[in-house]
């Protein structure tokens, strides 16, 4: 049997489209949708170690500071310390805070980065990487957050994954 040239123009288009549609399906998984993933259980198994830390910046924050004020906070080198670039002071940590800061150290991983810097609102702390696409936040009041690094950067391209009580994994999405 012999295939006429209408039926060879509909074979061509119906591949033609299958194949469109199977590049579009691969950049639709792939594309806008897609986040970046973070180890849920490792966060869980040192939970203690953030909570630790959260409460002593938050409980370092400046009190008098109005509501759009954020600190930034780098640990020091040999992990004893936190340093605040805004006002430049040196908080001394205690035994425990020092064993949550190394456990912080050691365990937090985003995006394939370690921990940048640790910055603070009067209600959130926020671990968050160098490239700025993900981070760890608590929240005091437990509400989710809307934006990945600080509340500055809102936009509409963020994943929120609330990860247990008071803590959330932000993303951009790509």
């Amino acid at each position: 049997m012999e295939v006429t040239y209408h039926e060879k123009i509909l074979i061509v288009a119906c591949s033609f489209i299958s194949i469109l549609c199977v590049i579009l399906h691969i950049n639709g998984c792939s594309g806008s949708s897609s986040i970046i993933s973070y180890d849920k259980n490792l966060f869980l198994n040192h939970q203690n170690a953030y909570d630790t830390i959260a409460e002593f910046c938050l409980s370092n924050f400046d009190e008098t500071a109005n509501s759009t004020m954020i600190y930034t906070y780098s640990f020091s080198k040999n992990m004893q310390s936190l340093f605040c670039s805004n006002n430049e002071a040196t908080l001394q940590l205690n035994d425990e805070q020092i064993k949550a800061a190394i456990t912080i150290n050691n365990t937090f991983r985003l995006d394939k980065h370690s921990l940048e810097c640790i910055r603070v609102t009067n209600d959130k702390v926020i671990f968050g990487i160098a490239n700025g696409r993900a981070s760890f936040i608590y929240s005091k009041a437990d509400e989710k957050p809307d934006f990945v690094n600080t509340p500055n950067d809102k936009s509409e391209r963020i994943y929120v994954d609330r990860i247990t009580n008071n803590w959330y994994f932000t993303c951009y999405q790509d």
